[in-house]
């Protein structure tokens, strides 16, 4: 036998390093920052006890490998630098929140490398919500009465002739209807005497008022017809009075409806009667009120009209007033959750939605303030006080912020008295120290409101309306009419055609309406209005637009009427800039309408709600 040696040396060989998995948590807008003591490596090690090194790093659904110290983009949800001794920094994305993108990185200990991950969250944090309010200063119809004679007062029935009304083509004007709208349009009929075919329109009078309403509301009139025409024969030869109503809906569209007429009623005179028409949309309702003429002028009928009273929310109220409140979220993401709570509202009053909290205290959703309005009880007039908050809320986590609370006015008052004179002739009109109702109808009128809270109807013509000491309702119909405001707070319709509209001072509202309109806010904070039916392709211009005084834009009724859904990141869409010039537009681009800002220079869509105040 023999023996053989074996000699064995052993060799040291380096192990891989142990590398633990990493979480972290940070707030919603709020960078992450960790030191090396606390950072990738402190819960790895090495057997040897070497030092360990980060050298790399990956993150889920981001295209290549980051050397220690390159920063990740991690697109829409934030920025990542890992840096070789295990520190690290992330910086969310705004108002991103949720889990990011799993990272995971290598450890090496100089020969042998191991990999772990690190899993970060970002955790929901509300925003301090927006919240803009301003005081209300609201002017509702109440009684009035129009006639076919030349002053708007009740007829006696039979007499022959109390002088012209307005005539058929200048009514048709006034109404913004086609030449010849009113012919063949009323056939009535009645179980004592009858005038075969359509009636002649010969001449008449007309009432207009503008309500807010919400889809599914009755709004109701009382009224008095006094019929001229008191002959069976000469109403079966067409001498037939008519009341009628022409209703435009917030979208633009008409109908004309026949109320009452000589024929309906005969042989009586004077009869009493009420008309109610349910909202078939949310928005502003024009209604044209008729008394008109047929056959001839020789014998002439009046129509006295009740305020309006309004069947909503379960209730009989006057007519519904909107808000001047606007409430945003300022995170862009769609997570959080908008509340409104207003409080401060009397026993009696309602609001068209909401969540009544008790205690005059009503809550509601952000989709909800777009058509809120107050519904007070009939023939209100008085002065509320109200106070309004704004909360967003995280679902996610319940976070949420809750705005300083604002108090704000709702001034409510009612016109008691109608100036009679009006006619179809140019003429100077002046009211009186209570609240008056003046209708300028045709002709180039010169209308003065003086005290009092007047609501004033320039009618078609060039108009020179004036609304003098109150707060006042400015209307000037068809035609290029200027529009003064002068003291109070202030509500300027310019209607169809050019116009000019001076709010002078007060916190007054200038709506231009459709044609090439200049409008100058003048002292107060002002609000220059876009609404349906404005996108006529031309340019409006505001020349002293000044958000020092409180001043801002608003498009909510315009943009709505173009197909904007309220998604603040599709409003691109919607709203273009250059320079001082702010373009609102269909998705398409074919409707349009331009608003020169005098004295402003936009860099782009967010640099212009900035400094206008836009309200959407």
């Amino acid at each position: 036998s023999s023996n053989i040696n074996v000699t064995l040396n052993e060799r040291d060989v380096n192990e891989a390093p142990v590398a633990a998995a990493d979480t972290n948590t940070t707030a919603e807008d709020t960078t992450l920052t960790v030191n090396p003591t606390n950072g990738l490596l402190s819960n790895d090690s090495d057997v040897e006890g070497s030092a360990l090194t980060i050298t790399q790093f990956t993150v889920a659904g981001v295209a290549g490998t980051f050397n220690a110290g390159q920063t990740a983009t991690i697109t829409g949800v934030g920025s990542l630098i890992i840096n070789g001794n295990g520190s690290y920094t992330f910086t969310p994305a705004l108002d991103y929140k949720g889990t990011v993108p799993l990272v995971t990185y290598t450890v090496s200990d100089g020969t042998a490398t191991s990999t772990s991950t690190l899993t970060l969250t970002v955790s929901a944090v509300a925003d301090m919500p927006l919240l803009s309010v301003a005081n209300a200063y609201v002017l509702q119809q109440g009684a009035t009465i129009i006639s076919t004679g030349s002053s708007d007062v009740a007829v006696n029935p039979g007499v022959q002739d109390s002088g012209n009304g307005v005539s058929q083509a200048n009514l048709e004007l006034e109404l913004g209807v086609t030449s010849g709208y009113l012919d063949n349009r009323f056939d009535p009929v009645g179980p004592n005497v009858n005038d075969p075919g359509f009636v002649d329109i010969i001449d008449g009078k007309i009432n207009e008022v503008q309500h807010n309403m919400t889809t599914g509301d009755t709004v109701t009139w009382n009224y008095t017809f006094t019929n001229g025409e008191n002959i069976a024969s000469e109403v079966q030869q067409g001498f037939n009075d008519i009341a009628a109503l022409i209703v435009t809906a917030p979208d633009g569209t008409k109908q004309t409806i026949l109320v009452d007429a000589t024929e309906m009623k005969f042989p009586n005179t004077t009869g009493t009667g009420s008309y109610s028409l349910v909202a078939t949309q949310t928005g502003i309702y024009t209604f044209q009120w008729l008394i008109l003429n047929g056959g001839d002028r020789a014998k002439d009928s009046s129509f006295a009209l009740s305020s309006a009273t309004f069947t909503a929310a379960g209730g009989t109220y006057g007519s519904p007033i909107k808000l001047n409140l606007a409430a945003n979220l300022t995170d862009t993401s769609g997570s959080e959750n908008l509340t409104v709570t207003i409080g401060g509202l009397p026993a009696g009053f309602s609001f068209s939605a909401g969540v009544d909290n008790g205690g005059g205290s009503w809550s509601f959703t952000g989709a909800e303030l777009k058509y809120l309005y107050i519904l007070p009880p009939q023939n209100y007039t008085g002065t509320l006080s109200l106070t309004a908050t704004a909360t967003a809320t995280e679902p996610s986590n319940g976070d949420s912020k809750t705005t300083a609370p604002q108090t704000f006015t709702v001034d409510i008052s009612q016109t008691t008295n109608t100036v009679t004179t009006g006619s179809e002739s140019a003429q100077t009109l002046n009211g009186t120290t209570s609240n008056d109702l003046i209708r300028g109808y045709a002709g180039n009128d010169t209308i003065s409101g003086g005290a009092g809270n007047d609501m004033i109807y320039g009618g078609a013509g060039n108009d020179t309306l004036n609304g003098g000491v109150g707060h006042d309702y400015l209307y000037g119909g068809v035609g290029n009419d200027t529009l003064n405001g002068d003291d109070g707070y202030d509500y300027l319709n310019g209607g169809a055609g050019t116009d000019i509209l001076n709010g002078g001072a007060g916190d007054d509202i200038l709506i231009g309406g459709p044609g090439t309109d200049t409008l100058t806010g003048g002292l107060g904070a002002d609000t220059f209005v876009w609404i349906q039916g404005d996108s006529d392709g031309l340019t409006d211009t505001i020349t002293d637009f000044s958000k020092a005084q409180g001043d801002k834009i608003d498009a909510k009724a315009l943009l709505d009427a173009l197909g904007w859904n309220g998604n603040i990141n599709t409003l691109s869409q919607f709203v273009s800039v250059s320079g001082n010039t702010i373009d609102i537009h269909n998705a398409a681009d074919t409707q349009s309408v331009n608003i020169l800002v005098t004295g402003q220079t936009f860099t782009d869509l967010n640099d212009m709600i900035n400094k206008t105040n836009f309200q959407t």
